[in-house]
């Protein structure tokens, strides 16, 4: 893949929706997890308190390393989309790599063996293995002393997931503050973020609440947008004579509108788009209606 083709993948990976990024997320800490335990086999032990404060602190790197993938004017600028997609990837399997590490010593402090470290990276089956108490060996006594440590490593612990929460936040917003600020980033793209991230009705809101391009005399001129569930409505006024609602007219308009790059994502996301015409007394001329099925027939 050249360099171009990267920054075209990770920007298209950047607005592919939260949803979508974690499941990549998942996926290459999984990815990540598998590469520990073929590589290495611990016999160390991790208790609790630390285990919770370890698992604490890698959320929070990876919630942190989700601020390379904000799409900001001078990452996309600069090409460097490419680059921090690789950082964050392999970010994410470097995660994976030391849960593992620290699950299978969590296990084994639990249960003697490392057979429940794939329970960390399993959505709440994990607390499993938080809440397992610690398993003494024959003649073993607890170390009622490290209760001071272990109370620590817990309160920060909590503190850093509070943190993760906080950061997963901001990052969102300054993602969708990035993309909703164009210049750099084209309408299409826009839209698919959009589409995916928000669903086809809340995309359909947003464009309809975007401003109209500036009249121009003797045009069809759009003067209002409006949402009606998933089908996108615009109000024309004709400033001009002689215009007929043909087949001709009809044939037109698909056209038109199966070419357009944003209109054409809405119709393949199961839009419908509709043009009400009106002349300048606002006498109603004709409508015109339109679905993915137009555009393939």
């Amino acid at each position: 893949m050249t360099v171009a083709g990267l920054n075209d993948f990770a920007l298209g990976f950047m607005v592919m929706g939260s949803g979508r990024i974690a499941l990549a997320s998942f996926g290459l800490l999984i990815a990540g997890g598998a590469l520990s335990a073929f590589l290495f086999v611990s016999t160390a032990r991790t208790e609790r308190p630390r285990y919770v404060l370890g698992n604490a602190a890698l959320l929070l790197a990876t919630t942190l390393s989700g601020a390379m993938l904000i799409p900001a004017p001078g990452v996309i600028e600069k090409g460097l989309a490419g680059p921090l997609w690789l950082v964050w990837a392999l970010a994410q399997i470097a995660c994976g790599f030391a849960l593992w590490r620290l699950a299978e010593t969590r296990s084994r402090d639990a249960y003697g063996h490392a057979g429940a470290a794939p329970l960390a990276f399993v959505p709440l089956v994990n607390l499993w293995l938080i809440f397992a108490p610690r398993r003494l060996e024959s003649g073993e006594a607890d170390r009622p002393g490290a209760q001071m440590g272990d109370m620590a490593a817990l309160v920060v612990g909590i503190g850093l997931l509070c943190l993760s929460l906080v950061v997963t936040g901001i990052v969102a917003e300054r993602t969708e503050a990035a993309l909703r600020g164009g210049g750099v980033l084209s309408e299409e793209t826009w839209v698919r973020f959009l589409l995916a991230g928000h669903g086809l009705e809340r995309t359909i809101e947003v464009l309809a609440a975007g401003s109209l391009p500036p009249a121009e005399p003797g045009a069809s001129n759009l003067k209002r947008r409006e949402a009606v569930g998933a089908e996108l409505r615009g109000t024309y006024v004709i400033d001009g004579e002689g215009y007929t609602f043909s087949d001709g007219f009809r044939q037109v308009f698909i056209t038109t509108e199966c070419s357009a790059g944003t209109d054409l994502l809405l119709l393949k996301a199961g839009a419908t788009i509709r043009h009400d015409y009106f002349d300048r007394t606002g006498a109603k001329l004709g409508q015109q209606a339109i679905t993915i099925k137009d555009c393939q027939s």
